[in-house]
């Protein structure tokens, strides 16, 4: 899915000859680091300025710089550039953040180019806080409860600011991150929105006091649930004269101890259908078996009768040729010449005798027949038997299949027909039950409701609000974050529900030094940051810190026991570059951890010499800036 993320800023003079400076940064994370009084922490104040702050990040009159731009740039392509001045301000207040944001360029036909406000100054003035939470994939700008009194304001995103920025102010903070600052008067609005951006969910239902259209809306639906009453009882007095009717069908009997007896009766039947089927599975096993035998055995036949019709033709052959022996013997030879009558001189006469050859081939082939017609007789017989076999098994098969359709199945589809005649009964009881126990809450809510006074509009709790699913969800990432960084002795870490801050084993953040303060402030917001990419409907997907470990510049100022260990701050940091996901992180530290694997990450450096780059502001040299 498309999101925006901070491309690059540039800070310039309007009036004096400063050298533009400019920082570009990645989609992921970035590492702004360098020694003290290099301008770091005047990045982190112009994305609060760029963001709808009133803070200044840093002074016209000292620096020469008044003009802040910012573009951000989306992963689709799309692009937003706009600029905020520091102008002069009235009475004590010398110089103030200009009210005008002007959008200098973009093709994103919602934001147009233009002039905008970070706060309302006049009639149709195009919202800046509008186009920033677009930024965050809200198209509309959802109204919130955002007092304890249940009042709706719209949502801002400065309400949700401190969800993704922590400067060196309140890093190490011992109040929640959750809260922007000591003393803020608005929780609600802060724990709604937190649920909105989780739920998108408005909790219109807990809004106080009704409008005139509301109660007339009210009146209407009242009326239509009267005549949506009227309705069931005519529907009930049917249903009784329903139910009256099935009573006097069926009598006083035990209804539910017939159903179960129909029930009982109705699995014995499938039973015993299933049995049936299972023998006629049987049977046409038999069948099936019986059938290659009985096409065997008529095969066979066949063949002998093919054979019987070859000997009796070799009998009448050899009959044939005997008759012609005895008929040779007969036949007188010629002794003139048929042509010239004169005598012929033939050699003598031999006569070859096959008479005797051929009665004894006769005979041998009449015993071939009588022992192939015995063959025959006995191959009838077997084929008449598996027959015979055959058509009884046939004749069982029919019989159980008549009996499963004819009897079984129809006895089991009126013993069904009766079960769901009585579970009609008794459902229409079941209802006759409910609707009367219904009608009666209904009286008695609409007594109730007619002898009350206006109601008073409870404060809501909106902590309560955040569901134990989510609740535990929240915990469950945070402790695995907290053992993950390399907090000391595999910590129980979670966060407490009253104060909205972490306990690790049992001690409050509260009572930790600034370093671990720091350390578990930074994870908080990691964790907020990634729950709301994994399971919200709307994602920050960035954040923005300074000094998340308190490296070498608060070494004076804290005492080394407070500090996070130095593996918690190679955690810390290997952590966040490895799990960054779709997220765009902004760090500014003064000194980087060793062994944790930056290539990924965007480093910028300041050197605070002429070797690299001095400092954020390139016409700035040793200023009092971070």
């Amino acid at each position: 899915m498309s999101r925006f993320y901070v491309k690059d800023i540039t800070v310039s003079g309007s009036t004096t000859n400063v050298l533009v400076s400019k920082i570009e940064f990645q989609d992921g994370v970035n590492i702004v680091h360098g020694p003290s009084n290099t301008g770091k922490s005047y990045i982190l104040g112009c994305l609060n300025f760029m963001l709808g702050g009133s803070a200044i990040p840093f002074s016209k009159l000292v620096t020469k710089y008044d003009v802040v731009e910012i573009t951000f740039k989306s992963t689709a392509g799309k692009t937003i550039c706009c600029k905020r001045m520091i102008v002069d301000g009235k009475g004590k207040k010398k110089e103030v953040a200009s009210n005008s944001i002007e959008v200098t360029y973009s093709d994103v036909p919602e934001f147009p180019v233009g002039e905008y406000y970070a706060e309302k100054a006049k009639k149709d003035a195009k919202p800046f806080s509008k186009l920033l939470l677009y930024l965050m994939g809200l198209t509309e700008t959802p109204q919130i409860i955002s007092t304890k009194a249940r009042d709706t304001n719209s949502l801002s995103l400065r309400t949700i600011f401190q969800f993704f920025y922590l400067d060196e102010d309140n890093i190490f903070k011992k109040e929640t991150v959750f809260y922007p600052s000591h003393g803020f008067k608005k929780p609600v609005a802060i724990i709604m929105s937190l649920l909105y951006l989780f739920e998108e969910k408005d909790y219109a239902e807990d809004a106080p006091s009704e409008s005139k259209k509301e109660r007339e809306q009210r009146k209407q639906q009242k009326a239509g649930v009267i005549a949506y009453l009227n309705g069931k009882l005519k529907e009930y007095t049917e249903q009784r004269a329903e139910l009256q009717k099935m009573k006097q069908e069926i009598g006083d009997e035990d209804i539910e101890g017939r159903l179960q007896s129909i029930l009982d009766e109705i699995t014995e039947i499938e039973n015993t259908i299933a049995s049936t089927n299972e023998k006629c599975r049987l049977l046409l096993e038999q069948i099936f078996s019986i059938t290659p035998l009985l096409d065997e055995m008529r095969l066979r036949r066949d063949r002998f009768r093919i054979l019987h019709t070859q000997y009796d033709s070799d009998i009448k052959r050899l009959r044939f040729i005997a008759d012609g022996e005895a008929k040779r013997g007969k036949v007188q030879r010629p002794t003139k010449c048929p042509f010239c009558d004169h005598d012929m001189d033939l050699p003598p006469q031999q006569q070859v005798q096959y008479t005797e050859a051929i009665n004894i081939e006769l005979e041998r082939v009449k015993v071939q027949v009588q022992d192939l017609e015995a063959a025959e007789r006995d191959t009838d017989t077997e084929i008449q038997k598996l027959e015979r076999k055959s058509a009884e098994l046939n004749g069982q098969y029919q019989q159980l299949k008549e009996l499963i359709e004819k009897q079984l199945k129809p006895k089991a589809a009126k013993l069904t027909a009766t079960k769901e005649s009585y579970q009609n009964w008794l459902l229409l009881q079941h209802k006759l039950y409910a609707f009367d126990f219904i009608t009666q809450e209904f009286n008695d809510e609409l007594t109730s409701r007619s002898l009350e006074g206006e109601e008073k509009v409870a404060e809501i709790d909106a902590v309560k609000k955040i569901s134990s699913e989510l609740w535990k969800t929240l915990n469950d990432a945070f402790q695995n974050m907290v053992r993950e960084c390399g907090y000391p002795n595999n910590p129980v870490a979670r966060i407490d529900i009253d104060s909205l801050d972490a306990v690790v084993n049992g001690k409050a953040k509260e009572n930790e030094g600034k370093g671990y303060r720091a350390f578990l402030n930074t994870i908080m917001l990691f964790n907020l940051m990634q729950q709301l990419d994994s399971i919200g409907k709307y994602a920050l997907h960035m954040l923005f810190l300074d000094s998340p470990i308190l490296s070498l510049k608060e070494k004076e100022k804290v005492d080394e026991t407070e500090l996070a260990t130095p593996g918690m701050r190679e955690s810390l940091f290997r952590y966040i570059i490895n799990h960054c996901g779709g997220n765009q992180i902004i760090i500014v530290e003064n000194e980087l951890p060793s062994n944790v694997d930056y290539s990924t990450a965007n480093l910028i450096e300041f050197t605070k010499d002429e070797t690299g780059r001095y400092g954020f502001l390139r016409s700035e040299r040793d200023s009092v800036a971070n």
